[in-house]
C-alpha cells in the first residue's frame, strides 16, 4: 500500500520523525520494520553499507562517519546504518572496536 511505498523511500530516522510529528502514522512504521524483514532488501541494504562504508560492520560505519566517506554517506544519520545492519542480524553493539572509534 501506500505505507510500504513512501517507508521505502525514507531512512529509519526520517520514519521515525514523521511518525512523531504525525501520531497516527503507525501504519508507516510497521510498514517500515515490515521492509526491514525482507531478505532482499536487507541484502541490498547491506551491500549499499559495505560500498560506501568499505564493509558492513558497525566500526566501518563509525570510521565513515569521522573520515573523508562521509559525503558519500546515503543516510542522514549513522544510527539509520546501525539499525539496518541489526534488522540484518548483525550484533552491532557486541562490536566492542566500533564503540571505540
Amino acid at each position: 500500500g501506500l505505507a510500504s511505498s513512501i517507508a521505502l523511500c525514507l531512512w529509519p530516522s526520517e520514519v521515525a520523525s514523521v511518525a512523531r510529528a504525525a501520531p497516527g502514522c503507525v501504519v508507516l512504521m510497521k510498514a517500515s520494520r515490515h521492509l526491514l524483514s525482507s531478505p532482499s532488501l536487507r541484502g541490498a541494504l547491506l551491500s549499499l553499507v559495505a560500498d560506501r562504508c568499505g564493509a558492513a560492520t558497525a566500526e566501518a560505519v563509525l570510521l565513515a562517519e569521522r573520515g573523508q566517506m562521509r559525503q558519500r554517506l546515503p543516510w542522514p544519520r549513522w544510527q539509520d546504518a546501525l539499525v539496518v545492519l541489526q534488522h540484518c542480524g548483525l550484533a552491532v553493539h557486541q562490536e566492542r572496536r566500533a564503540m571505540q572509534v
